[in-house]
């Protein structure tokens, strides 16, 4: 694309191809578009109001009504939701610096757009014809009406500095604005918390309030403890995958094992059990007799040998 002009009339807007090819929006289509998109805007945004007022009447939190007001819902959602953790912090209602964060975003931002596009509002409310292109910038536009167009200085100084404070503000607003929704979905959706915590940060970043229609999907859902859920589903894994026994099983290497009602004994004992050496007496030869007794073991039929060389 190498132009885009934009005229009032019939014919609002012309792509320009780089060869040459144009493509027209004419002024009812673009009428259509903005109709459409602001209906999906205005419908989000009241399904979330209906959404934190019905929860918020459901868990005993005053004021649900305040989920319709502007910047005032992310308090309501943030006292539904209740108290987080940051940084190992308790923070009692995250919502309430979502709300602040907001408001003051909205505002400096509401003032810088108006002095961006003042001009090109200006030229094209002239009748004039405006010519976007392409800068190592970005996009910018011209038009023979603003050839002596300037801004005061104390509006440049405004747009220079809030280029650059713009954008930490807005990360810490889609911060708070996860730290809070993501609370809020765990404790009215432990299963699908995450996912719909990233799907509505998505939505932020391209200006659609995806979260209005997933607060609403649960309005109805009784709030549940977050750790008592893990607590559950962690019994119920272990009670899939290890099922409680009545009895213990059995063994199948009982009969290898120590001696019980199954021992089958001593698999050596027909041949008898060793005797501990004895000492020879002086002399070097074995006496015949036993002990201190002076008995014969030869006479003694009570004793018994069992060694296997007695043959030889």
């Amino acid at each position: 694309m190498d132009t885009i002009i934009l005229q009032k009339g019939n014919e609002l807007l012309q792509f320009i191809y780089e060869d040459g090819t144009t493509v027209v929006i004419y002024a009812w289509q673009a009428i259509v578009i903005l109709c459409v998109c602001a209906a999906v805007a205005v419908a989000l945004y009241v399904l979330m109001g209906l959404g934190l007022m019905k929860m918020a009447a459901n868990n005993g939190v005053k004021l649900g009504w305040l989920g319709f007001v502007p910047f005032a819902r992310y308090f309501i959602a943030g006292r539904v939701a209740g108290h987080t953790r940051l940084f190992g912090k308790k923070m009692k209602n995250a919502g309430f610096w979502l709300a602040i964060v907001s408001g003051v975003f909205f505002a400096f931002n509401a003032v810088s757009l108006y002095y961006q596009y003042y001009p090109l509002g200006y030229a094209f409310f002239g009748g004039d014809i405006v010519e976007f292109f392409y800068t190592q910038s970005g996009m910018a536009y011209s038009s023979p009406i603003l050839e002596d167009f300037s801004y005061y200085p104390a509006v440049e100084v405004y747009l220079n500095v809030w280029a650059w404070v713009a954008f930490p503000v807005q990360i810490a607003q889609l911060f708070f604005f996860v730290l809070t929704f993501m609370q809020l979905f765990k404790k009215f959706n432990p299963r699908n918390y995450f996912t719909f915590t990233l799907l509505s940060f998505f939505g932020e970043l391209l200006g659609i309030s995806l979260a209005g229609a997933f607060v609403f999907s649960q309005r109805n859902r009784k709030a549940v403890n977050y750790n008592d859920y893990l607590k559950e589903q962690y019994m119920r894994m272990q009670g899939m995958y290890f099922p409680p026994r009545e009895n213990p099983p059995d063994n199948p290497f009982r009969e290898f094992g120590g001696r019980g009602d199954n021992d089958p004994g001593d698999p050596f004992a027909e041949y008898g059990e060793e005797k501990p050496p004895q000492e020879l007496p002086q002399g070097g030869k074995e006496s015949d007799t036993d002990n201190e007794s002076g008995t014969d073991n030869k006479d003694d039929p009570t004793k018994k040998d069992d060694s296997p060389f007695d043959g030889f």
